[in-house]
């Protein structure tokens, strides 16, 4: 714990990005294209790049790529 006006910062869990869409003129059989938008709540520091993951429906997350960042 933290003495306030230390400088401490408390940091959150940022916002998930807001329309999530397939961009069909890029995504063909190789590729995947994207579009988001930035969550309005950055949760204290800026964001600097993204992980993309799944669920086939047995609640087990799969990392489909990290370090996205446009």
């Amino acid at each position: 714990m933290s003495e306030a006006g230390n400088g401490a910062r408390i940091l959150t869990v940022p916002d998930s990005p807001v329309g999530f869409a397939d961009v069909t003129s890029i995504t063909n059989a190789n590729q995947i294209g994207l579009s988001w938008t930035d969550a309005a709540e950055d949760g204290g520091t800026s964001i600097i790049d993204y992980t993309l993951q799944y669920d086939q429906g047995s609640g087990v997350w799969i990392t489909l790529a990290s370090r996205i960042t446009s």
